[in-house]
C-alpha cells in the first residue's frame, strides 16, 4: 500500500488529471477538463479572449486577465490644435468706417456723451479701474500703464440699445439673434459683453459689446440686418472701438474693418482673455425659437438663417 502510493504521486500527472482524496485517505482518480479558449483577434490588434470585452466571464472562478497579446500596437504624438472656424450663422459686416473710444473720455464736440459711465453700467470707468488712456505714450500691452484693468480692454460700442426705460425696445425679442427672455425679465441686457470678430487685412480681434454707438441707439437695421450704418458724421461710422483694438489691428484715425458676432466657443486665446470678462447672456441661435432678419433686411424667418 505505501509502495503504491509513492509510485502514484512520483508518476507524471496530466494537464487534464488531478488527484482526490477521499474521507478516509485513500488516492482517487479524477478526470477534469480544461476548457478550450479561442482567441479572436479585435480590429485594433489586441488579442483577447472571447466574452472579455463583452462583460462575459471567460474563467469561472478566476481573475480573467484584460490582454493577452499585443499586436504591434502603434502610438501615435496628439495633433497640434488648430484654430476653430466660424460655425455660428452670423455674417461679415463689411467696409464699415471705425473710430476709436474709450473709458472716460470727457464729453467735447467729437463726443457729445462722456464715456465716465456706458449705456449699461453707471460706473463704468469705476468698474473697469479708470481711464483707459489712447494715447501710446501711456499704453503698454494693450493697456494703460497706469493700473491693470478690472474688465477686458478690448470692447467695442453698436448703435443699438435693447433698453429702454421701463423694459425693452419693441423689436428687441424679434431682432436679437441670441434674445433670451429670462434675461430681460431680470432687467438685464441680452446685448452687453457679447463678442466681435473685427478684421482688419488678415489681422483679427476679438473684442466684447460694452456701450452703445456711434451716434445711434436704434439702428437694428445695420446691427442686425442687412442694411448699412445709417448717415452720420465721421464718414457714416458703424463701429466704435477701443484703444486696445486699435493697437491690435494697427487702426489710424476714422479706419475701415469688417465685423462679426461671434460665440464665446469662438473666441481663441488672445490678449483678449487676460482680464476679468462680463460673459454675454442669450441663447445660442440655433436653438432660439424666435424671429430674426432675413437676407432682405425687412423680412423675418427663422434663427439660424442669416445671409452670409
Amino acid at each position: 500500500m505505501r509502495l503504491a502510493l509513492i509510485l502514484l504521486l512520483l508518476s507524471p500527472l496530466s494537464s487534464h488529471g488531478q488527484v482526490i482524496f477521499s474521507s478516509d485517505g485513500s488516492p482517487q482518480s479524477a478526470t477534469w477538463q480544461t476548457p478550450a479558449v479561442n482567441f479572436v483577434e479585435r480590429p485594433n490588434g489586441v488579442l483577447a479572449v472571447p466574452g472579455e470585452f463583452s462583460g462575459a466571464t471567460a474563467f469561472p472562478g478566476r481573475m480573467r486577465p484584460r490582454v493577452f497579446a499585443y499586436n504591434e500596437i502603434q502610438t501615435r504624438p496628439a495633433p497640434r490644435a488648430e484654430r476653430a472656424a466660424f460655425t455660428s450663422p452670423y455674417p461679415w459686416k463689411l467696409g464699415i468706417s471705425t473710430t476709436v473710444f474709450w473709458i472716460g473720455e470727457p464729453a467735447s464736440q467729437r463726443n457729445p456723451v462722456d464715456n465716465l459711465r456706458s449705456a449699461w453700467d453707471r460706473d463704468w470707468m469705476l468698474n473697469y479701474g479708470g481711464t483707459d488712456a489712447p494715447d501710446s505714450s501711456r499704453r503698454e500691452g494693450f493697456r494703460p500703464i497706469s493700473f491693470v484693468p478690472r474688465e477686458n480692454p478690448f470692447y467695442v460700442a453698436l448703435p443699438y440699445n435693447d433698453q429702454v426705460h421701463g423694459g425693452i425696445r419693441e423689436e428687441a425679442s424679434r431682432v436679437i439673434p441670441w434674445f433670451d427672455p429670462k434675461v430681460a425679465a431680470q432687467g438685464r441686457s441680452n446685448l452687453k459683453g457679447r463678442w466681435l470678430a473685427v478684421r482688419k487685412g488678415n489681422q483679427t480681434c476679438y473684442a466684447q459689446w460694452e456701450d452703445v454707438g456711434p451716434f445711434q441707439i436704434d439702428n437694428w437695421e445695420y446691427v442686425f440686418g442687412n442694411e448699412r450704418p445709417r448717415p452720420s458724421r465721421n464718414r457714416d461710422a458703424g463701429l466704435d472701438v477701443s484703444p486696445a483694438v486699435r493697437d491690435y489691428l494697427g487702426l489710424a484715425g476714422i479706419d475701415v474693418t469688417d465685423w462679426r458676432f461671434v460665440e464665446k466657443g469662438e473666441v481663441p486665446d488672445g490678449p483678449w482673455k487676460l482680464y476679468g470678462q462680463d460673459e454675454s447672456p442669450g441663447l445660442d441661435p440655433h436653438e432660439q425659437c424666435g424671429l430674426v432678419l432675413g437676407s432682405k433686411g425687412n423680412a423675418l424667418t427663422r434663427a439660424g438663417t442669416w445671409a452670409r
